[in-house]
Formats: C-alpha cells, sequence, structure tokens
C-alpha cells in the first residue's frame, strides 16, 4: 500500500471517529473530541483518547454538542434525554426524536446525574383503647394495636400486631393477641410476589399458638395517599397448638384483601380480611375483618372507630363460631 493511500485512509478515519463524538470548544478556542461523562458541581467530565478524562470548569465551556443520547437534569428536578448543544450565545438545545426543546443554560443542574438513590417511605402508627365499669358489674378492657410499613419502589416490608385483654367481676374473659409479618417484592406496577409469617393466640378458643408461612402473589389496584386496594393468594403451612389436645399440621390455602379510602378531605374508612382455608379439609377456614373509619384529632393524634370480627367454622369444643369486638381507640401516627 502507498505512502499516500496509507495517509489517505488515516484521514478518513480520523475524521469519521471526529464526527462521531462529542465536541467541546473551550473559551480559548480549544476545540476537543471526545465523550461527556457527566457535568457535576459545574465541572465538566469530558473522556478524549488522547488526554484521558480532563476535568473543566464548565463557566470555560464556550460550546459544546453531544453525537449521542445524555440525561439532563434541571434545576427544578426535572430529567430529559436527548442530543444536547450549547452555543456561543450560552442557549441550550435539546433534540429527541426529531424535536427540538430550547433552554436557558441557568436551568441546567447536571449532565448524566448519578441514579438517585432509592427512597423508602415509611409509615408507623400505634392506637389504645380502654373502657372500664364499675357498679353491680365490674368490667374493664384493653386493646392495643401497631402498624409499620416501609415501602421503596421494589420492596415493602408490613407488621401489623394487636393485643386484647378483659376481664369480668375480677375473671379473666378476653385473651388474644396476633402478629403478622409480610414482605412484598414487586415485580412492575401492579403484580407482586409475597411471603409472610403470622402467629396468633386466644386462649377462650382453646388456642395456645397458631404459626403460619408462606408464600403467594398479590395484586395492588391501586396505591395513592388517598387511597389504597390490593388482593392476595397463595399457600401457607400451618401449626397449631391448643390448651388441651393434641397439636395439628397443615397446608392451607391464604387469602387477603386491604382497602383503604380517604373521603370528606380527612375520614379515612378501611377494611381489611385475611383468611385460610385447610386444604387437605376444607369444611375447616378461618376469617378475621378489621373493618372501620379513622379521623384526624391533630397533626399526630387520631380517633378511630373499628369493628373486629373473626370466624372459625371449626372451633374448639366449647368456643363459638364467631367472635366481634366493636373499639373506640386513639391513636398516634409518624
Amino acid at each position: 500500500m502507498s505512502v499516500k493511500k496509507t495517509l489517505t485512509t488515516c484521514a478518513l478515519s480520523l475524521a469519521t471517529f471526529q464526527a462521531q463524538a462529542d465536541l467541546v470548544i473551550l473559551q480559548n478556542g480549544d476545540r476537543l473530541s471526545g465523550t461527556v461523562q457527566a457535568l457535576e458541581a459545574g465541572t465538566l467530565r469530558f473522556e478524549t483518547a488522547y488526554g484521558g478524562t480532563l476535568e473543566l470548569p464548565w463557566a470555560q465551556v464556550l460550546e459544546l454538542r453531544t453525537d449521542d443520547t445524555v440525561r439532563v437534569q434541571l434545576q427544578d428536578g426535572e430529567l430529559a434525554e436527548g442530543r444536547l448543544q450549547k452555543d456561543a450565545d450560552g442557549e441550550l438545545r435539546l433534540q429527541s426524536n426529531g424535536a427540538e426543546r430550547s433552554l436557558a443554560e441557568a436551568r441546567l443542574a447536571a449532565i448524566n446525574p448519578p441514579p438517585a438513590a432509592p427512597t423508602v417511605e415509611q409509615t408507623l402508627r400505634l392506637q389504645a383503647g380502654a373502657t372500664m365499669t364499675r357498679g353491680n358489674t365490674e368490667t374493664e378492657s384493653y386493646a392495643l394495636d401497631g402498624e409499620y410499613v416501609a415501602r421503596s419502589t421494589l420492596h415493602r416490608l408490613r407488621v401489623y400486631g394487636e393485643a386484647n385483654y378483659g376481664k369480668e367481676d375480677d375473671v379473666e374473659s378476653v385473651n388474644n393477641a396476633l402478629l403478622n409479618t409480610q414482605y412484598d417484592r414487586f415485580i412492575d406496577e401492579h403484580w407482586y410476589a409475597t411471603a409472610n409469617l403470622n402467629f396468633s393466640r386466644d386462649l377462650f378458643k382453646n388456642l395456645s399458638l397458631r404459626s403460619a408461612a408462606g408464600v403467594g402473589v398479590g395484586y395492588q389496584f391501586w396505591d395513592t395517599r388517598q387511597s389504597r386496594l390490593s388482593a392476595e393468594a397463595g399457600v401457607n403451612y400451618v401449626h397449631e397448638d391448643y390448651e388441651v389436645g393434641p397439636s395439628e399440621d397443615f397446608p392451607a390455602g391464604r387469602w387477603a384483601v386491604d382497602w383503604e379510602h380517604t373521603v370528606l378531605g380527612n375520614l379515612t374508612l378501611f377494611h381489611r380480611q385475611d383468611g385460610l382455608v385447610r386444604l387437605d379439609e376444607t369444611a375447616d377456614w378461618l376469617l378475621r375483618t378489621r373493618t372501620g373509619a379513622r379521623v384526624p384529632l391533630s397533626e399526630r393524634i387520631t380517633g378511630s372507630l373499628q369493628v373486629n370480627y373473626d370466624y372459625d367454622n371449626r372451633p374448639a369444643a366449647d368456643a363459638e363460631k364467631e367472635d366481634w369486638a366493636y373499639l373506640v381507640k386513639i391513636g398516634y401516627s409518624w
């Protein structure tokens, strides 16, 4: 190959490379070819084949043209994508899908900013209620419940617990508690896989401890500050210990519904239910619901009216199938 032909080939290759590279023109007239890495805190990181990565003060950049798409963050937090061009007069132009958008240079905050750290929204609510009567009949009852929820784009952790205790004429009449923990992994905006571990006890139903662990799938119909609705179905393995009688182990199907909606500005209505149906004996099933209304009394304090309904289709001997509780509670929310 002749020297002339070799030089021509190299020149064409260099021209092709430069045509495909980003271009920076500095205030002193220097022209740089390479790739825009990022603009952060007033410094442009610009990678070149001949000088490595250069850190250039943005104030020294007179003109800029990117050959590939870059991500642009504006001062108000807005993110946009396209090929960016800065002219000598300071005007920015962003080209995307055949459309061009003009921007004032003062609005530019960053180019190719690092991905934002995933945010986790956390809520915690504690509620307590008590009643007491004195006279011909002496009664007292206490109710406590709490819920913690942590949610990011892909993950959600929910923990709920409650305890109820009561006496009538100094004789214990109510003694039950439960603890539900659940982890959800979102597959997309609506569908999620779920795993749960739950414990409950009720001494007046001859139940020392019921533990249930399982997996399933859920669908989040919507989840906003004003309203939410989700439904779940899955399978659990259940172990039951009784005060009297042998323990039992069995597989069960599980379902759950969680609904909450705010009306009239600040009145929140809610309904939650979950149930288990024994897979090897479908006539044996359980249902637990919590339904009520909650209203803010101050910035953090809430008041609520709640109805608890528990149903056991095959209760222990001398136990009723249904349990009802009507509760008035004061709560504190974070």
